[in-house]
């Protein structure tokens, strides 16, 4: 007698749904950087002279993206705005410090001796101390003539006239000009011969 084969039914298997993938891209990133540490440093990268494009790679975005974000979010902007502000000033600070000159301290090493007796003996020790020495920077005449030409242009701004044939005032005075320096001797001037000055005034 053949015996009944049992047929086992199969459960229904229920599939998963896979789990929803998570976007990679910069929706989301923005958190941190409006945080008050992710805005000082956005800040300290545009006060280093940073470029957008530069700061935007650091984040981990692109340019555009960080503009959209400096759209929506102020201060993000003003981290943006600020440090570049912040770096001008301090440019300009400095220049006009080389402009007019300024005192400054910085530290110095020295060798001190100290002498002493022991025992009626006579003994010498050499030690370093690291002292402050106040100094004085002269002002620098390069940045004195940019500060000028940038800030008083009309009154500094490079004569590049041209001296007609016909101005005769104009030559004289240029010819007067050359003889003053000639007898001043000013270093590595080129001595040229009144003779040798043109009609046009070279």
């Amino acid at each position: 007698m053949a015996k009944a084969t049992e047929v086992k039914k199969k459960k229904p298997t229920t599939k998963k749904k896979p789990a929803p993938k998570k976007k990679i891209g910069s929706k989301g990133k923005y958190h941190k950087w409006i945080t008050p540490e992710g805005l000082a440093l956005v800040t300290g990268w545009k006060r280093n002279g940073l470029t957008d494009e530069q700061i935007a790679k650091n984040i981990g975005i692109q340019r555009t993206t960080m503009y959209d974000w400096a759209k929506r979010f102020p201060n993000f902007s003003d981290a943006l705005k600020n440090g570049r502000e912040v770096a001008d000033i301090q440019v300009e600070n400095a220049l006009h410090k080389n402009a007019t000159g300024f005192h400054y301290t910085e530290e110095q090493a020295i060798k001190v001796k100290k002498i002493y007796y022991e025992d009626g003996k006579r003994f010498e020790e050499e030690k370093i101390e690291i002292v402050e020495v106040k100094r004085y920077r002269q002002p620098e005449t390069t940045a004195q003539i940019f500060w000028l030409k940038n800030r008083k242009s009309e009154s500094w701004r490079n004569d590049d006239r041209v001296i007609e044939p016909e101005d005769q005032e104009a030559i004289n005075m240029h010819r007067t000009t050359i003889a003053a320096l000639k007898n001043r001797k000013v270093a590595a001037f080129d001595d040229l011969d009144d003779n040798e000055v043109t009609a046009d005034g070279s």
